[in-house]
């Protein structure tokens, strides 16, 4: 097995990579990357040197070797150890530069010039000159150059000249009469006095040789200290921007170890070819020490018949035990989520953990970003719940039209979301592989179960999305169950129940309530998110939205209760920070998917197994979550029909563990009870105080997995997870 890598600096959808044809992933991504190689050759080395040289207090390169009609000259040019006056020559031009770096007087020298400096402490004028170098250069920051003719001018960081004057002047930034100050020199510690027109010279002469004497000793270690302090310094920074493993991890491949594991005991189905991987810089985004990322090269369609091939993007982070030999595959939900994303906050596991995107996601290069609907956002949550569905259709439909025809779109559906998972394990080397997904993730866990490819030897399921679930009918009773739950346990806590006796009462009145009257809250853009401000209109189908969105995260399930009892009493405190949270929330539901990505899976897996009808309902929170039929949708998208056997339970002798939320508003743990029962070697885990997705934070859930990863045939011990977590009920 070998991964090929990509030229350092580059990710896919920078400019100039062979993958560049879509945009970098996220819509808060910067498009810029790395700096490529062929910067950084003997010009840029020279630019390294002088940007670390001008930090460490060393003078710039150019500026030492700067000489009025001639050139820089970067290479080879000596530091200037104490304060003196250097010649340079260019032809018959002659400057003299002063090193700006305060340092010890000569206190010798028999020639006229220094038997005047001793007995002044000025250095005698030559041909007109306004000053001499040690003046001019006490006044200025940058190197002052004089010229035979009377002529100055100061060199600038980038030698470019900052200012000139012609014979007879007097260089900028004199101090006027009397004022006082220091500034602050290359070095720690040390100060270049400002020269004042019509200072003293013997007070400021005895000032600067008592400095002189007492930091002659630093001005020459430091300055070596500097020399070596730089060339180090540039050698890293070579080494970062162009070496291959400097600062990059490789892609966590498998080892002779992990090969030497026993074989999988169940056999794999028809086996496809490993995909061809090449490893890539990662994404600003996701970027971090322990995180390596590549794109895989994967068949288009397994069961077209066809060798065509599409582009995905994978990301893996090296478990820190080497203990745990069995990698985990994860998978993220949606449809539309990018699994590598999670890469950018997923905590570093004992187990290697293998990031694989959906397709039309993540960092390869297509994206089935829907930006025409992200534009309308701000309008929907302004807007009454008919103008917002009109709103949304109509910008997806815009949508649909533009990515019409992709053949990777055609071909996007969970069974090839499956066999990439397969494709990608094999080509990293592992033959011994556990999937792990969270929500529709889970859909993607039940099809390798279905048709396990060679190497999976268990699945751990979070928050379970059976294949054969009726999306169009579902949400009305999981919403009512999570609320149901949220108040059940509201009602077992006193400090609960002093911010509000009933949740599910209370909410469905309010629903009522703000349908009759609705309140609009104005948000500036640093609370909304948005680059403009918004009038958020709370009524009852958009207050019943963000109670079910909120209910997806117990963090803020918690100020539920106390929330609704405020908007209820007319609290204008509890009505901003629903408008805020629910808005964030609501945005951060929508740019976490690719909304092509969802339609072409969702159109395709459970379109033919929904029931087509109007969602029946018996009133409640749950009837009033907004939930418009898929078939709305599915004809602008225009994707084919799954088999039949799509839309089935899935039965597998695979150890799997099964994972749920209490309060959890879209897959429940009825869902994971009921798939439990075509799973014979199934451990089912669900966690009171919980929404969906539990594996993620949490010590107990987080114990438990690794067990399953370490030997998913033992008896797992999941007694921490009977207590539940306890609810810090709270107002915000």
């Amino acid at each position: 097995m070998a991964v090929r890598r990509e030229a350092v600096g580059r990710y896919p959808g920078d400019e100039g990579s062979p993958l560049s044809r879509g945009r970098h992933p996220g819509r808060q991504s910067p498009r810029h990357g790395f700096l490529p190689c062929d910067l950084l050759g003997a010009r840029g080395q020279a630019q390294g040197a002088l940007r670390l040289g001008r930090q460490s207090g060393r003078r710039p390169l150019h500026e030492q070797s700067r000489v009025h009609g001639a050139p820089a000259r970067p290479h080879g040019v000596a530091l200037q150890p104490r304060a003196r006056l250097s010649r340079r020559r260019s032809g018959s031009d002659r400057a003299r530069v002063r090193s700006p770096l305060p340092g010890p007087r000569r206190r010798g020298g028999r020639s006229r010039r220094g038997r005047e400096r001793r007995r002044t402490g000025r250095s005698p004028r030559r041909n007109g000159a306004p000053g001499t170098p040690r003046e001019l250069a006490d006044r200025q920051h940058g190197v002052v150059a004089l010229h035979p003719d009377g002529r100055w001018h100061r060199a600038g960081p980038d030698g470019s000249r900052h200012a000139a004057g012609p014979s007879g002047t007097t260089p900028p930034d004199v101090l006027p009469r009397g004022q006082s100050g220091c500034r602050l020199g290359p070095l720690p510690n040390l100060c270049r006095r400002p020269r004042c027109r019509g200072q003293g010279r013997g007070e400021l002469r005895r000032a600067v040789l008592a400095d002189n004497r007492r930091h002659r000793h630093l001005h020459r270690s430091a300055l070596v200290k500097l020399r070596l302090a730089t060339a180090v310094m540039v050698t890293a920074v070579l080494a970062a921007a162009c070496g291959d493993n400097a600062t990059t991890p490789p892609l966590v491949t498998t080892t002779v170890a992990d090969s030497a594991m026993p074989a999988p005991t169940t056999p794999g189905a028809d086996a496809l070819a490993p995909a061809a991987i090449t490893q890539v810089n990662c994404p600003p985004t996701i970027a971090a020490d322990t995180v390596a990322c590549g794109i895989a090269e994967v068949v288009l369609d397994p069961t077209a018949g066809f060798d065509a091939t599409a582009s995905i993007s994978i990301a893996t982070m090296a478990g820190y035990d080497v203990g745990f030999r069995t990698p985990v595959a994860v998978l993220q939900g949606g449809p539309g989520g990018a699994s590598s994303d999670l890469a950018g906050f997923f905590p570093q596991q004992p187990f290697t953990q293998v990031f694989v995107d959906q397709r039309g996601t993540g960092f390869a290069s297509a994206d089935f970003d829907c930006p025409e609907f992200d534009g309308v956002i701000p309008e929907l949550v302004e807007r009454d719940g008919e103008r917002s569905r009109e709103l949304a259709a109509d910008a997806l439909e815009a949508c649909a039209e533009r990515l019409a025809g992709d053949l990777l779109l055609d071909a996007t559906t969970t069974q090839n979301h499956a066999f990439d998972v397969g494709q990608v394990m094999a080509g990293l080397g592992y033959d011994r592989w556990v999937a792990y997904g969270v929500s529709y993730g889970t859909t993607i866990g039940f099809e390798l179960l279905r048709q396990p490819p060679a190497g999976l030897v268990g699945a751990v399921l979070d928050g379970v999305y059976p294949p054969n679930l009726d999306v169009d009918t579902s949400v009305v009773v999981t919403a009512q169950r999570s609320i149901d739950a949220l108040s059940a346990a509201c009602g077992r806590s006193t400090r609960c129940t002093d911010l509000n006796s009933d949740v599910a009462l209370s909410l469905e009145a309010l629903i009522a309530e703000l349908d009759e009257s609705p309140r609009i809250v104005t948000l500036s853009p640093n609370e909304s998110g948005f680059d403009r401000e918004v009038d958020v209109r709370l009524d009852g189908i958009r207050l019943a939205e963000f109670v079910f969105l909120l209910l997806y995260n117990e963090s803020l399930a918690r100020y539920l209760p106390a929330i609704l009892t405020g908007i209820a009493d007319g609290d204008p405190d509890a009505e901003r920070w629903l408008a805020r949270v629910g808005t964030r929330t609501f945005t951060a539901a929508y740019n976490a998917n690719r909304e092509g990505t969802y339609f072409a899976v969702q159109c395709h897996d459970r379109l033919p197994f929904t029931s087509g009808g109007p969602v029946e309902h018996d009133g409640g929170f749950g009837a009033a979550v907004p939930v418009e039929p898929l078939r709305n949708f599915c004809s602008a998208w225009e994707q084919g029909e799954a088999r039949a056997i799509v839309g089935t339970p899935v039965s597998s002798d695979l150890p799997t563990l099964l994972l749920s939320g209490a309060f959890d508003p879209i897959t429940p743990s009825t869902f994971a009870d009921a798939a439990a029962d075509l799973l014979p070697n199934a451990t089912v885990v669900a966690q009171d105080g919980r929404g969906h997705g539990i594996w993620f934070g949490n010590s107990c859930i987080a114990g438990i997995v690794q067990q399953f990863v370490a030997d998913p045939l033992r008896t797992l011990d999941t007694s921490c997870a009977d207590a539940g977590v306890p609810v810090d009920w709270a107002v915000p």
